[in-house]
């Protein structure tokens, strides 16, 4: 499930930065983001390292081994945060619109054309 998640953030996080970037540093601010799932991979160990330690082997199968997913709806927050003020790249801003937007195009078609369009094979 991971991988799918990963898989489906990977292309609009390195795109995003790259956009973000100064020219002559986008190379180097891009790799971060593709270090970022080796890295964040290393650092999901961490909060399970001292679980063990600190109980016993019983009372950490039976509750303990949940205590760092719990820790991790910090992340969530700072996440949410961190996504809904992301603001358009100047790249972005910088593009005219496109002449006939995908969602123009549909919403002024016969409901048979825009059907026939998806099932045809």
């Amino acid at each position: 499930m991971q991988g799918f998640a990963l898989g489906g953030e990977f292309g609009g996080a390195v795109l995003m930065t790259a956009e973000h970037s100064a020219d002559n540093k986008r190379g180097r601010t891009t790799s971060l983001t593709v270090m970022g799932n080796p890295a964040g991979s290393a650092w999901a160990c961490c909060p399970f390292s001292p679980s063990p330690a600190c109980s016993p082997p019983k009372q950490f199968q039976a509750w303990g081994w949940r205590i760092p997913f719990l820790l991790s709806f910090g992340l969530l927050i700072i996440g949410y945060f961190v996504r809904h003020k992301v603001v358009e790249s100047p790249v972005s801003r910088s593009r005219s619109p496109p002449p006939n937007p995908p969602e123009y195009r549909y919403s002024n078609s016969s409901g048979p054309s825009l059907a026939t369009s998806y099932s045809a094979r």
